[in-house]
């Protein structure tokens, strides 16, 4: 985990391999801002197998599943994607589930994937190798950043690499800027370091087109100047707690003394079994306050931090457990940010907590605070309302709510949520039909929707 108080209390002065670098503010072409996702390795189906027969179900939600390889933290997974229907005579159901997925996407707001290459032995490729055959056909536009995982791929890359890379950045399905220049992703670079990472993109421009470096830091402090001198934009895996919108500007103000681009990565919640820990997203506020960051700073890329690892419930693809909310709150803000903020978007209600009040137990909350044990409910007004909730038996009425996004919060309780929205002279009335029960041992947000 990356020590953000260090960072902060150094003001990043833990770079000091940095003091060379070039003082310019990065250029800005124009306000064209790409969203990127990145596509983690949860595809929507792994078998092209029934919702109540497939991998998900038997292998990764079960706490048997795998061999039992994952029974001490009671299954890998807590949620899944939402079911779709499977047919056993589909030859090119990889693609055509792929397709589904980037369509899902571009509706949130997506311009393109940020696509984990995986290690060649793992026999994932096929999904890798979808993608670039089905994003140059999405109507209106969809791209491909080819991603370099560090953490996975040896700094003895070889060229096998360098040549997967080189064809899917010259591929008509590359994600591209509003220059049409191709976007190469990296993540946790340092772990290669700059000699190496140069010699990659040198043996990469002797075959590709030009590109841009984005670059996903885990470790600042462990980036040099070489590195930092490889790459165009600065990313970093900070954006998950409350505490990191500090962060995150101290990052931000170092890539622009440097002549770089900051790249704010959002996260909708972050929460992983596995590892027994958890960071506090409450509800959807740390969502959204990037997101409002990011709005204010007029930020020509962003980066949602997934798109569909459920390993880590850093998802924003829909699911079984939070249904679409976390894309309708994306939709939301990158259609303010690229100029079109009423751009298809509904009329919705959506319920946000937790199946019940979290008692930590063998769970480990990382980072500053305290757990958030509430209801919360999220909504688009298409005009000006009044908002009233009510849950077990305690209501906050009668709010006044302005047309565009907006929350209200209630202390967590058992029973069942119930909205009531007057708007126009007309109440509409949503009850949910998720109910709030004993205390849980699950840190992850669930949500319910109800899209009008």
């Amino acid at each position: 985990m990356i020590d953000r108080r260090a960072l902060l209390a150094s003001g990043l002065a833990s770079l000091p391999s940095l003091a060379g670098a070039s003082t310019a503010r990065p250029e800005r072409r124009h306000w064209n801002s790409l969203i990127l996702a990145h596509w983690h390795w949860f595809p929507l189906s792994f078998d092209n197998k029934s919702t109540t027969l497939d991998y998900y179900t038997t292998e990764y939600l079960s706490p048997n599943g795998e061999g039992g390889r994952h029974r001490s933290y009671d299954g890998y997974l807590r949620d899944r994607p939402q079911p779709t229907i499977r047919r056993n005579d589909d030859r090119f159901w990889v693609e055509h589930d792929m397709h589904q997925d980037m369509m899902l996407a571009k509706d949130a707001g997506v311009d393109g994937f940020q696509f984990n290459i995986p290690s060649f032995s793992s026999g994932k490729s096929v999904f890798f190798s979808a993608a670039l055959e089905v994003a140059g056909t999405i109507a209106g536009g969809f791209g491909v950043s080819p991603c370099v995982d560090c953490s996975i791929h040896d700094v003895d890359f070889g060229e096998p690499l360098v040549e997967v890379v080189a064809r899917a950045l010259s591929s008509k399905s590359a994600l591209r800027d509003c220059d049409g220049t191709a976007i190469l992703s990296v993540f946790a670079p340092e772990l290669w370091g700059g000699a190496a990472w140069s010699s990659f993109t040198k043996q990469l421009r002797a075959r590709s087109p030009r590109f841009l470096t984005y670059a996903i830091v885990v470790q600042p402090a462990h980036v040099t100047y070489d590195l930092f001198r490889a790459i165009d934009l600065l990313g970093c895996t900070v954006g998950d707690k409350l505490e990191d919108l500090e962060y995150s500007e101290a990052l931000r103000r170092l890539a622009a003394t440097h002549g770089k681009t900051y790249v704010q990565s959002i996260y909708p919640q972050d929460y992983r079994p596995y590892a027994g820990i958890f960071m506090e997203s409450h509800n959807t506020l740390v969502m959204r306050s990037m997101w409002e960051r990011v709005v204010e700073n007029k930020d020509q890329f962003v980066n949602l931090m997934t798109w569909n690892d459920y390993s880590e419930n850093t998802h924003i693809r829909p699911s079984q457990q939070t249904a679409s909310l976390f894309g309708l709150i994306c939709k939301y803000y990158s259609n303010i940010l690229k100029g079109v903020p009423e751009a298809g978007m509904p009329f919705f209600v959506a319920l946000c907590s937790r199946a019940g009040s979290l008692t930590p137990g063998r769970l480990v909350l990382r980072g500053e605070g305290e757990i958030e044990n509430s209801v919360e409910v999220v909504y688009y007004l298409p005009r000006g309302a009044s908002v009233a909730i009510e849950t077990g038996g305690r209501s906050l009425l009668g709010v006044q709510e302005q047309a565009g996004l907006g929350s209200l919060r209630l202390p967590l309780a058992a029973g069942r949520t119930e909205v009531v929205v007057a708007m126009a002279g007309e109440r509409r009335r949503f009850v949910s039909q998720r109910v709030i029960g004993p205390p849980v041992s699950s840190a992850l947000y669930g949500a319910e929707v109800f899209l009008l």
